[in-house]
């Protein structure tokens, strides 16, 4: 009992560790704060950072219950089912954000992945605990051998759907359809998040601007994309984190790097000091402005993108206009 007891804790960890190695490989995205394109939010797509909670968390959760449910089919105490539970999960979370946390380059980053180790292990025991009045056998195949016949078939049939979706994707005016649909999404997405912005910070953003000799158009396009992949909630746990002695994170809208938690309205005042002498708005120089708050290509393009919808519907001109009026 004891070989087999030991055998379900290590496959549930190598597999939690081949769901994260596929995670890793095939996101483009593998960090929890990293920056959604805008194409990606148009989509529907959450913030980088929920997306990364559920895309870290939901396969643990799954595998965990796999082999709740198996070591209830195997009649094993409550006591081996909780040891075996957290066992596996910290195998699984040493082996990677263990590691993770031991190369971090500053606190915030190793903060980070030593708390996704401790929710790790509270998730274990939380559905452990859950086994006292569910009984997860009900879930345990009956037959190995049946189950694996029936994978192979559900494997080759989504494989037959792919593979028909695919093909009906190649038509030309089909693909063209929706890079017109897409593009016309993204400006109403940035046309509302800007109408937003304005009513809150545009007298903060032409002020700081024309302190700076900054584009106020540039500003604000940060701040668009800065808002729609670091929601206010997520901006008040930041602030709240800095707020730890030695703690250096980027805070605020504009996500300027810190070591004391700061508003909206200084993290603006800070971005266009980093944003100095682009108002003339030369696009290389802009570009190269950009590149230096943010070295991301996708980050580049996005805030780039944004700026020529705000110009092409004259939006900060129009708001100027309607304030004076």
């Amino acid at each position: 009992m004891f070989i087999t007891w030991s055998m379900v804790i290590i496959t549930a960890a190598v597999a939690m560790y081949a769901c994260f190695l596929l995670i890793k490989r095939r996101d483009r995205q593998p960090a929890i704060n990293s920056y959604m394109p805008l194409s990606a939010i148009v989509a529907g797509q959450s913030s980088g950072f929920f997306r990364q909670i559920v895309l870290r968390f939901t396969p643990i959760i799954i595998i965990l219950i796999a082999e709740l449910a198996v070591l209830s089919e195997m009649k094993v105490d409550f006591a081996a089912k909780m040891m075996a539970l957290f066992m596996s999960t910290l195998l699984f979370s040493i082996a990677t954000y263990g590691v993770s946390a031991a190369k971090a380059f500053g606190f915030g980053e190793r903060l980070l992945n030593i708390s996704v180790i401790l929710l790790n292990c509270i998730l274990s025991v939380a559905l452990g605990i859950t086994s006292l009045s569910f009984d997860y056998s009900c879930l345990a195949p009956s037959n190995f051998s049946s189950m694996i016949d029936s994978l192979w078939s559900s494997l080759s049939v989504a494989l037959v759907i792919i593979v028909f979706f695919e093909l009906l994707r190649n038509d030309p005016e089909e693909k063209q359809t929706e890079s017109n649909a897409l593009q016309g999404r993204k400006e109403t997405l940035i046309i509302r998040s800007f109408s937003q912005q304005v009513q809150r910070y545009i007298s903060v953003i032409k002020q700081e601007s024309q302190k700076q000799s900054a584009s106020p158009s540039l500003l604000t396009s940060i701040l668009i994309y800065e808002d729609l992949n670091r929601p206010k909630w997520i901006r008040t746990v930041e602030n709240l984190l800095v707020a730890i002695p030695g703690t250096k994170l980027t805070v605020g809208i504009a996500q300027v790097e810190s070591t004391v938690p700061l508003s909206d309205e200084e993290s603006i005042s800070n971005a266009a000091q980093r944003l100095f002498n682009t108002q003339q708005e030369d696009i290389s120089q802009m570009v190269g402005a950009v590149i230096k708050y943010n070295q991301s290509e996708q980050y580049v393009g996005a805030v780039m993108e944004i700026f020529s919808v705000l110009k092409r519907y004259n939006l900060l001109q129009e708001n100027s206009q309607n304030q004076t009026s």
